[in-house]
Parts: C-alpha cells; structure tokens; sequence
C-alpha cells in the first residue's frame, strides 16, 4: 500500500494504524491510545486495527508537538 499523502484524495475506504501514524508523524502506539480512549473511530477488520478514511478526516490531524526534531545520536 502506498504512503498517504492526502487523506482527502486517498482512493482506499481504510487505512492502517501503521499508516495513518506514519501520516501524521507519531508513534504507533499513540494512534492506538486514541482509539482505546474512543477519541477516534475504528474497527477490527482481519485481526487488526483500521480506520475509516472518513473518520481520519473527521479527528483531523492531532496538534503539533510543543518540542522540536529529535536529534540523531
């Protein structure tokens, strides 16, 4: 599956929590808090996590990150 480039203009009705992460920059794992917290939408769908593009579109990208790029060591 290719990267998202535009929510907007993504031709799939779903999109992973890999993806939609990589997407909006943050970890895994903080996609998947919000969707425990029930902050955003999704279903289980072959064992995993997806969301419904509609419903990425719908949360909208989270805020910016107060801190700037982590340096590489």
């Amino acid at each position: 599956m290719p990267a998202i480039k535009d929510l907007t203009t993504h031709p799939e009705t779903y999109v992973t929590v890999a993806e939609l992460a990589a997407h909006w920059g943050y970890a895994e794992r903080t996609v998947r808090y919000w969707i425990e917290k029930k902050t955003l939408r999704a279903s289980r769908i072959g064992g995993s996590w997806r969301v419904r593009t509609v419903d990425a579109i719908a949360f909208g990208r989270p805020y910016e990150p107060t801190f700037g790029p982590v340096a590489s060591a």
